[in-house]
């Protein structure tokens, strides 16, 4: 119901507010997100226990790769399709964020770990601006 909500095969409840077309949307903006925080926390736990931090932060990444060039022919599918992807895609790509940043720590240690926390950090906003102009 939410997603046909959002692409607006459902009604309108709202006179001159935001109706249920906005509300729909919205609550489907936080579905990957919330997805994305559950599993960062069940993935850090899993690193820890497991003691490996490179293939839990790797995999998920080329995972997403791979689900977000999927991505147009699940779209093709359906919206429904389309939004399990994405989904996918959004939670693979961002529950290992803590776990990369733990990784950066774990391998500059000593004196070199201010350097090597500085260099990460460094690079991590160059892309940043970067990453957004090269687009467009």
């Amino acid at each position: 119901q939410l997603v046909a909500a959002a692409s607006g095969k459902a009604g309108s409840s709202g006179v001159g507010g935001i109706g249920d077309k906005g509300v729909a949307a919205v609550l489907l903006t936080a579905v990957p997100f919330v997805c994305a925080a559950i599993c960062a926390v069940l993935l850090g736990h899993r690193s820890q226990r497991l003691r490996e931090k490179a293939a839990h932060t790797a995999v998920p990444y080329l995972t997403a790769a791979l689900l977000f060039i999927v991505f147009p022919f699940a779209a093709a599918c359906g919206g429904a399709a389309a939004f399990a992807c994405l989904v996918l895609a959004i939670t693979a790509l961002t529950a290992p964020n803590a776990i990369l940043n733990s990784l950066a720590s774990a391998v500059s240690q000593g004196p070199s770990a201010a350097v090597g926390l500085a260099l990460y950090n460094a690079v991590g906003n160059v892309g940043g601006l970067l990453g957004p102009w090269m687009i467009g």
